[in-house]
């Protein structure tokens, strides 16, 4: 005969009937909430022991045979990124250094470039100071030459007035 939760309600109804209801409730607790068939014993509870010892150290050794690899897997993956990485630096410092050169090359050019310009400049610049010279060596001259005649024509007036009045006075 299985026992229910109906049964289970019958034998307590007719023991609270015979019994009275707390003496019906005290022996009701001692009873299994189940059949004693689903009841465990100490060997039942040994047995299951010695199968969860077994299954656990072999779940450990899983996951430590499985962090092993892990471990292995993981300083694999960083040692292939290291050299990834070096090799990226590597590649960098080549570029970087082909573009200074690059840009040391363009800067020479540049300067030489500039260097020729001023040349030219300074020599456009010096014709030009030599003719603004020549032209004020012309005034100049020009200027003196009139100054010259000036003076020139005012002596020979002088002298003119000169011998004029040493004629008149005598």
């Amino acid at each position: 005969m299985t026992v229910d939760d109906r049964t289970r309600l019958n034998l307590h109804q007719r023991l609270t009937e015979v019994l009275g209801s707390e003496e019906a409730d005290t022996l009701m607790s001692h009873l299994p909430p189940v059949t004693w068939q689903e009841v465990a014993t100490k060997g039942d509870l040994d047995s299951l022991r010695v199968v969860l010892t077994t299954d656990l150290r072999s779940a450990e050794a899983g996951i430590r045979s499985d962090m092993q690899t892990m471990e292995s897997s993981i300083r694999g993956d960083m040692k292939a990124m290291e050299a990834s990485i070096r090799s990226d630096m590597k590649t960098m410092e080549t570029g970087i250094r082909s573009d200074m050169k690059a840009m040391e090359t363009e800067i020479r050019s540049d300067m030489k470039a500039m260097e020729t310009e001023i040349r030219s400049d300074m020599k456009l610049l010096s014709a030009q100071i030599e003719s603004v010279q020549h032209t004020l060596q012309i005034d100049m001259l020009k200027l003196f030459n009139r100054q010259t005649l000036m003076v020139t024509s005012s002596f020979v007036a002088w002298t003119s007035l000169m011998v004029v009045l040493t004629r008149m006075f005598g």
